[in-house]
């Protein structure tokens, strides 16, 4: 095929086009499930660009255009930094991600015109109707048309492609004029913000993703206390100058030169107390204190006193102070300006805490504590692993990771069992370098230590005859695993080719030299 570019036609999408969930906070009308191209006046100019829509013409659009776009606009998703949407998220960028990956990597439409006093065009086909219509951020969306002669065929190709604009209009008015001011100062200030779910999830992948950089990361455990999180009094090592011809040894012999060893007790500042001091520091700036399982602790019992300071004002600082003594002398012996011993979180430091609520041993948070955070799920999403087209050994075969996790968990849903999703298997339950370059036998001690006795002790450990095949011990259960019988009860997509075996084992086929 021999292609010839003619001509382009460059729109930006304005709101009238697309569906309710992207439309702007305050519109009230439906929408129209077409696209503005421009006034009815020039309708003979557009009408010569779509070769007045001829039977001949071939409309499309390439999947990895939409991803890209996706990517481009993920973090209004997540932000709104421009605009005020009325039902868009995270979430919902991803449903719509997921939505183009499972497309052609291209895709052909139909089209077609309507005029009023304005010049449209439009399609039935679901991927214009629905999806395009579902992605194309109001004004912030660019369109291009791409207009091709095929000289083969002798007729016309049009290429369909999205792109952030990067001089956002509105109107031929800056957003900034149409900016909730309030909004705006909330973008860029503190919160509590808590990202939970399925075990394998992202949930800390996601949290460097949002917050890279200037930030401090503690774990929660059972045993940590208040005192290891804002910090406490501890005895410090002090040494004293001995003036007399006193010679001190080590108990190995060494000589010891620091003086004679006293014991003194300091303040030794917490997690929380040292973000404290960044972002008092440096107010300009935006940090981050990252706790990662956060109900492994005593959670309300970690921040004690500090649970007041959650609840912020619109600016991002506490609502409340507290008076802390001991937080308030280390602050001061930083060089900070620390009035009446009153704390409070600044306007410039995050909380951020990642979850999971189905793990055993887990500590309850009351309700006074959770509503004082915001709380986004996380949903298991197997399309965007990296390793889902990892080979798995099972039943004498292979199956790719992605559908291994994906059965596991349709199984774990079913009837029978009803496991809630909590419980079900993230594609990051093991990671892509716990099965990449791998032996056979090395992918199957990974399966059975991580994935298998997961299953067996958390998961389905009161319903083992449901979801394993004949299970007895959960030593039988590995050996059976071992030795290529089938132990789940659902069925997978197998791969049984024989060069995958020699691929996935690192063995030559000498047959081949």
């Amino acid at each position: 095929m021999s292609l010839q570019l003619i001509d382009t036609l460059e729109k930006h999408i304005v709101e009238s086009g697309v569906k309710k969930p992207i439309k702007l906070v305050g519109t009230k009308s439906s929408g129209e499930a077409k696209f503005h191209i421009g006034s009815s006046s020039n309708s003979d100019e557009f009408d010569n660009f779509f070769n007045n829509f001829s039977e001949l013409n071939l409309y499309k659009l390439k999947k990895e255009n939409l991803k890209e776009f996706l990517q481009s606009t993920k973090f209004e998703y997540i932000y709104q930094i421009f605009q005020q949407y009325q039902e868009i998220s995270l979430e919902y960028w991803e449903s719509k991600y997921s939505d183009v990956m499972k497309l052609d990597d291209e895709e052909i439409f139909t089209l077609r015109r309507f005029t009023d006093s304005r010049y449209y065009i439009f399609s039935n086909e679901p991927i214009f109707k629905n999806l395009l219509r579902s992605i194309t951020l109001p004004y912030l969306t660019k369109m291009i048309i791409s207009k091709y002669l095929d000289d083969e065929a002798d007729n016309y190709i049009y290429e369909f492609s999205f792109y952030l604009n990067e001089n956002v209009k509105r109107e031929e008015k800056s957003l900034l004029d149409n900016y909730d001011k309030e909004y705006l100062n909330r973008l860029n200030v503190g919160k509590n913000h808590i990202i939970y779910g399925a075990p394998g999830t992202g949930k800390s992948y996601k949290v460097d993703a949002i917050y890279p950089s200037l930030k401090r990361r503690v774990t929660f455990h059972p045993e940590y206390t208040y005192y290891d999180f804002v910090g406490s009094y501890r005895p410090v090592p002090v040494y004293k100058q001995n003036s007399s011809h006193v010679n001190l040894i080590e108990s190995d012999g060494i000589p010891f030169n620091k003086g004679e060893p006293l014991v003194d007790y300091r303040f030794v500042p917490g997690p929380f107390t040292l973000s404290l001091v960044d972002a008092l520091s440096d107010e300009n700036q935006l940090y981050t204190l990252i706790i990662e399982e956060l109900n492994r602790a005593n959670t309300p019992a970690v921040f004690g006193d500090l649970f007041q300071l959650l609840d912020r004002n619109n600016d991002g600082t506490s609502t409340y102070s507290v008076t802390n003594i001991d937080i308030a002398n280390y602050l001061r012996s930083t060089g900070l300006d620390i009035k009446n011993n009153e704390i409070e979180i600044p306007s410039n430091l995050n909380i951020v805490a990642t979850m999971n609520s189905s793990d055993q041993g887990v500590f309850l948070m009351d309700s006074a504590f959770k509503r004082r955070w915001n709380f986004e799920y996380l949903p298991i999403n197997i399309d965007d692993a990296e390793h889902k087209n990892e080979m798995i050994p099972y039943n004498n075969g292979f199956v790719k990771w992605g559908e291994f996790v994906t059965k596991i968990n349709n199984l774990l849903s079913s009837e029978h069992l009803k496991i809630n999703e909590d419980k079900h298997i993230g594609p990051y339950f093991i990671k892509p370098s716990d099965l990449k370059d791998k032996t056979n036998e090395e992918k199957k001690d990974i399966i059975s230590s991580k994935l298998l006795i997961y299953l067996w002790d958390d998961v389905v450990r009161l319903k083992h005859t449901y979801f394993f095949v004949n299970p007895t011990t959960f030593s039988n259960l590995i050996s059976r695993y071992n030795n290529g019988e089938r132990i789940i009860q659902t069925d997978f997509e197998m791969i049984r080719d024989s060069e995958q075996k020699y691929k996935t084992e690192g063995i030559v086929d000498n047959n081949d030299e």
